[in-house]
């Protein structure tokens, strides 16, 4: 039996005592969200109007000063099976996105190739920001033996949700 069974158990219900409804009356809380029959359908004119002033109390964007960099910068994301009793959770496939370039990698070996392939990367002089989502409660644990051969520095959990690693800078 799971928790859940006789939860929605609708067996037991008189249908019949059941009040009817019929709708909010003008007097009833919330009648003022319905739409009022009586009333003239709105032109176009007034919907836009309604739209811009809806538009106009939206939350800006904080300014910000953008920092140049020549950095190439990317996002990675590991994906494993699910977590069960009695199995190694590893991954079995990597993704690497820079806006330009996607790869992806699978098998039990996917954070070996791809830091095989980062290395031939940075090899070639390039350097990289890498964004990883889940990175520094998840993701950068499978990553820790590879950094240190590119001569990472591993600058920070930021919101220990998004971990950031300077790839390729010494």
């Amino acid at each position: 039996m799971d928790g859940l069974d006789g939860l929605f158990d609708f067996q037991g219900i008189d249908w019949d005592d059941l009040p009817d409804d019929d709708g909010p009356d003008d007097e009833e809380f919330g009648a003022a969200d319905y739409a009022d029959e009586d009333a003239d359908d709105l032109t176009p004119e007034q919907i836009a109007a309604i739209q811009a002033e809806i538009e106009a109390k939206r939350c800006l964007p904080v300014p910000f000063q953008l920092k140049p960099t020549k950095k190439i910068i990317a996002v990675v994301d590991t994906e494993t099976d699910p977590f069960a009793k009695g199995f190694v959770v590893k991954p079995f496939c990597l993704g690497f996105d820079t806006g330009d370039i996607y790869v992806d990698f699978w098998g039990d070996d996917c954070v070996e190739q791809f830091f095989a392939y980062l290395a031939t990367l940075t090899a070639e002089g390039y350097e990289f920001i890498i964004y990883a989502h889940n990175g520094g409660k998840f993701d950068f644990y499978f990553f820790l033996q590879y950094l240190d051969d590119l001569k990472s520095k591993l600058i920070g959990v930021v919101v220990a949700i998004i971990a950031v690693v300077f790839v390729g800078v010494s």
